[in-house]
């Protein structure tokens, strides 16, 4: 909290984690720490306790909010751009409550400045981002959305002996719409965290 930070995208969840704890670092030099990350902030919060354990630095605590494993991703296209916009779209729908309704036909069919302007102006309509964004601001948005899909398709987290807390809603159903997956109660961490496991429902 507190920490004015500029996180670009990186090519794996290990630089990424690595840069992130640079930055807590300059907050709380040692620890314990206390980690909670929710969806994908889940997996980074995840090696960023593995590193801190390599280091015998202290994890009192790792919680994650509705937090998949990186198979979330098994059927994420990031070759197809105009699959990848699609898919962005509709994750952001589920998560934001809206119905931007945009074809891939349509986007596939575009060239790419005219599919950024089309999701944008989706977006602007049903208030998902202020008016005044622009298209360089998505496209920016997009990329980072994208180099870190890839990051986290590349990772496979090892095996760590902490104990984990995950908290997940009443109403389970919004993350297997949206990735088209049947997630375990345990959203797949019981093959990598070894130590015990406590649920809540919230």
């Amino acid at each position: 909290r507190g920490i004015e930070h500029q996180v670009a995208p990186h090519d794996s969840v290990q630089e990424m984690a690595t840069d992130y704890l640079a930055a807590i670092r300059m907050v709380q030099s040692n620890g314990p720490y206390h980690f909670a990350g929710w969806s994908t902030g889940g997996i980074f919060a995840y090696e960023m306790t593995k590193q801190l354990r390599e280091q015998e630095e202290s994890v009192e605590m790792l919680i994650f909010i509705d937090s998949p494993t990186p198979a979330i991703f098994d059927d994420v296209d990031l070759d197809d751009d105009a699959r990848f916009l699609y898919d962005v779209v509709n994750f952001s729908n589920y998560f934001a409550g809206a119905e931007m309704a945009v074809s891939y036909e349509k986007l596939r069919d575009q060239q790419p400045d005219e599919r950024i302007r089309t999701v944008l102006d989706e977006a602007i309509k049903h208030q998902v981002v202020p008016p005044d964004v622009s298209t360089d601001h998505i496209r920016r948005l997009i990329d980072v959305c994208r180099a870190h899909s890839r990051a986290i398709m590349d990772y496979q987290p090892p095996k760590l002996a902490q104990e984990v807390h995950i908290f997940r809603p009443a109403e389970v159903s919004v993350l297997k719409e949206a990735s088209g997956q049947d997630i375990a109660a345990d959203l797949g961490w019981d093959a990598y965290a070894t130590e015990r496991f406590n649920f809540y429902q919230v």
